[in-house]
């Protein structure tokens, strides 16, 4: 059986790693490849690595420092750099290859949610200094806009990056001059969280005044931040199974070459941020937080409605003013999303995911899917994964 090497070369722990490296174990199954893992290496020590597993090729995952990490330190075997700076890459001799978030996807899904909104501007927020990644996603933006007529403004900041006191003051100006309702997109969670709290410190209400959707999901910034944050998932795992299947092509090629290819999105998880609504009846944005966060649980439409402080009766009526749907289809909804959600990102069977989603048995999810989405869960997998 032969190795791959699976090296990460940041240092904070993110979720992405994971997903990643899981659909790169699915996909070298399939080859018949073992993948051993390396974390943070220097890159004086990859001629040891190399002694000592012998690998027929290597992933250099986020690897945006790239330069650090060229292939010429990996003894000519193929090598594919997830997120790492294009450039870098296209100057390298080899058999290279270079898996990116595709930029149009995600910024075509952020634009259809906050365009869904109706709102009077749009605004684009950049990474805190500069970075290509960061001018892709606005030039996307900009671009699926355009399609509706729409020109988004961008926050500019040509001071030191480092000056991220200066970086607020002025961003808190930015959002206080913007046409509102607004729509925002910001490069990423991190970005995405410092818009909310910008919003907080001018008293800008969030989304009737500011509506705002990330990038990444990070759920440990987009479940923590008040409200909690909109955002774009990339298909993590979807880019592990791609960086396994660009190297088998390029082991298996002739010549050096450098290859490129794109992972798109899972779609957009909504959450507060972004989830305007048509009447702000009190009590409804805090019944749909809890039916995002617990309609798998067995929630009850009573239950999700007990924060409405009204007869049953009024709850739901307001509700379904609000929303335009009953309380029982936003939790049926919910739960249907969910499924999808699992279908795309996990191997788990459709009856544990039945399960997982508060569905009493694997039959009720399958009707559900061919009246909802005309196919059986299994056929909706196999489609998602092939994207």
């Amino acid at each position: 059986m032969d190795t791959i090497l699976f090296i990460r070369t940041f240092s904070n722990n993110r979720p992405s790693y994971t997903e990643r490296l899981t659909g790169a174990i699915d996909s070298a199954r399939k080859h018949n490849w073992r993948i051993q893992t390396v974390d943070k290496p220097n890159h004086h020590k990859i001629a040891d690595l190399l002694d000592l597993w012998h690998p027929c090729g290597a992933i250099c995952e986020l690897a945006r420092d790239a330069q650090h990490f060229p292939s010429a330190v990996f003894g000519g075997i193929p090598v594919v750099y997830v997120d790492a700076c294009r450039d870098d890459v296209a100057h390298m001799k080899g058999k290279i290859g270079y898996v990116e978030h595709d930029p149009v996807a995600t910024a075509r899904t952020a634009a259809k949610e906050l365009l869904s909104n109706d709102c009077a501007a749009y605004a684009f927020i950049p990474n805190f200094s500069p970075a290509p990644w960061s001018v892709s996603r606005e030039t996307a933006f900009k671009e699926a806009l355009a399609l509706h007529g729409k020109t988004p403004l961008s926050f500019q900041f040509r001071r030191k990056a480092e000056d991220m006191a200066r970086w607020h003051k002025d961003l808190c100006g930015f959002l206080k001059r913007l046409p509102k309702p607004c729509g925002v997109f910001a490069a990423n969670d991190y970005v995405g969280e410092s818009v909310l709290v910008a919003c907080a410190d001018v008293g800008l209400s969030v989304p009737d005044d500011i509506s705002v959707v990330g990038v990444d999901n990070y759920a440990v910034i987009c479940e923590n931040t008040t409200p909690t944050l909109s955002s774009v998932a990339p298909d993590l795992a979807g880019a592990g199974r791609m960086s396994v299947e660009l190297l088998e092509k390029l082991i298996h090629s002739r010549a050096e070459t450098v290859a490129t290819c794109t992972f798109g999105v899972l779609g957009l998880i909504r959450r507060a941020s972004s989830h305007r609504l048509r009447r702000n009846y009190p009590g409804v944005a805090q019944a749909l937080e809890k039916i995002r966060t617990m309609a798998c649980e067995g929630l009850s439409s009573k239950q999700a409605l007990s924060c409405m402080n009204c007869s049953r009766r009024l709850a739901e009526m307001r509700f379904r003013l609000a929303t335009g749907q009953s309380a029982l289809e936003a939790i049926h909804a919910r739960r249907l999303e969910r499924a999808c959600e699992l279908l795309a990102a996990t191997d788990s069977s459709v009856e544990a995911i039945a399960n997982m989603c508060g569905y009493d048995s694997a039959v009720f999810l399958q009707k559900l899917f061919r009246r909802k989405l005309g196919v059986t869960p299994s056929a909706w997998r196999l489609r998602s994964q092939a994207k």
